[in-house]
């Protein structure tokens, strides 16, 4: 086995790793909204408080992410990653443990927050370690790890552990995984090459401050589109995540049945990320960002506004929408960003589209979708979510072209 293939071997060990860590951060944070109907009349919660507690794990999320990327800029990526490890894993199993709303409050702010942490440094190495041709590939095997576990996987994990042997046993098992993959990453994965020679160079590299890290990215033009990309398409995940279920009652599905709808959207969005930022290589990231979100778009309008389609028609239009519209999310959460900017800011860089978007998607957009449907009614929330998608290709259109294989072409023909 040569250099190169030992190179790329240990690159897909590391891919593997933090994205199962990654989906399993999903898992953990997503988990607590499948359990709410076992929740909620334990602690004699109102849906409000339930809100609350959706809202605590995002501030968690931001905060840290913010920070979490500064701090991996400048100090490394695994000193980041394995404590965010073991965060969002000993949270949510001491979620379990609670007794009271408070204490629900403040442990889920620390499962977002270890997501937080994690996302900006594991996104950012695998960034720049992967070979430039296998970018889109690798950042998408990564995010889909999301929609696998934390999509797909969590609300039949959920509701499965919590019927048999409550819902507090479905939290502390949590902490495995967790412990596990702790273990693989610290004994089997480098750290970021970047990091290892030239250490003092490293760290005047990395020198910045926070809010001077955060204001050089910010003034990169094609940054501020992929924010508005990240904000709009946020809006567009939440809508579904948030009131998916609900709407397809809403149209007469069971429960169960609405919940085997809002399944497809897992299934989709997985399939999607694994393909769409490895096609983004050859074409492009704006012809994928442009291509997905259009198709996106249809899909949800399509379901919102033909209501009598069967159940296989909405399963089927769902999964080719959620593998259009969430399958191009590696491209502007982590790979337009990390291309946009020099790589020792790579991680800053991811923090600030992912948090904003999260402020906006998990935050602000919520309530104000749940304002619409009660105004206008629930389909209204999923045609805005549609709209959103539209707006999301309307900005792609504006942003610079990133993707190395295709600006090469470009170099090539112009000569």
């Amino acid at each position: 086995m040569d250099m190169e293939e030992k190179k790329d071997n240990s690159i897909k060990v590391m891919v593997a790793a933090y994205g199962l860590a990654f989906g399993f951060s999903s898992m953990d944070r997503l988990l607590i909204l499948m359990l709410f109907p076992f929740i909620i009349p334990y602690f004699d919660l109102n849906l409000t408080q339930a809100g609350w507690i959706a809202s605590a794990m995002a501030v968690g999320y931001i905060i840290c992410a913010l920070i979490g990327g500064v701090l991996s800029d400048k100090f490394g990526r695994k000193k980041v990653i394995l404590p965010s490890i073991i965060l969002f894993s000993v949270g949510s199993a001491l979620t379990g443990l609670v007794t009271g709303f408070a204490q629900l409050i403040g442990i889920r702010a620390i499962v977002g927050g270890g997501q937080g942490f994690l996302n900006s440094a594991a996104a950012a190495q695998i960034s720049e370690e992967a070979p430039i041709e296998k970018r889109g590939l690798y950042s998408g095997i990564y995010f889909s790890l999301f929609a696998l576990l934390g999509s797909f996987v969590a609300p039949i994990y959920a509701t499965k552990v919590a019927s048999i042997w409550g819902w507090q046993t479905a939290c502390v098992l949590t902490i495995i995984p967790g412990i596990i993959l702790a273990l693989l990453i610290k004994f089997f994965i480098k750290e970021s090459k970047r990091f290892i020679p030239k250490k003092a160079s490293v760290a005047s590299e990395g020198a910045d401050s926070p809010k001077g890290s955060w204001a050089l990215v910010l003034k990169n033009k094609n940054i501020v589109v992929i924010i508005i990309l990240a904000v709009f398409g946020m809006i567009w995940l939440w809508c579904w995540l948030s009131f998916g279920t609900t709407f397809f009652v809403s149209k007469g599905y069971s429960s169960s049945a609405a919940g085997g709808l809002q399944s497809a959207m897992g299934i989709g969005g997985f399939i999607g990320m694994l393909i769409m930022p490895s096609f983004s290589d050859r074409i492009g990231r704006k012809k994928v960002l442009f291509l997905g979100s259009i198709i996106g778009a249809a899909g949800t309008l399509a379901i919102a506004m033909l209501p009598e389609l069967p159940f296989s028609g909405i399963f089927l239009i769902f999964i080719v929408s959620s593998f259009a519209a969430w399958g191009m999310y590696p491209v502007f959460l982590s790979i337009a960003p990390t291309e946009s900017i020099p790589m020792k800011y790579a991680a800053t860089a991811i923090a600030l589209v992912s948090s904003i978007g999260e402020i906006v998607g998990t935050v602000i957009a919520p309530p104000l979708l749940g304002s619409i449907g009660d105004n206008f009614g629930i389909t209204a929330i999923v045609v805005t979510g549609g709209v959103a998608l539209i707006i999301v290709a309307i900005v792609s259109l504006f942003l610079r072209e990133t993707a190395p294989q295709v600006i090469a072409r470009r170099h090539t023909d112009a000569a």
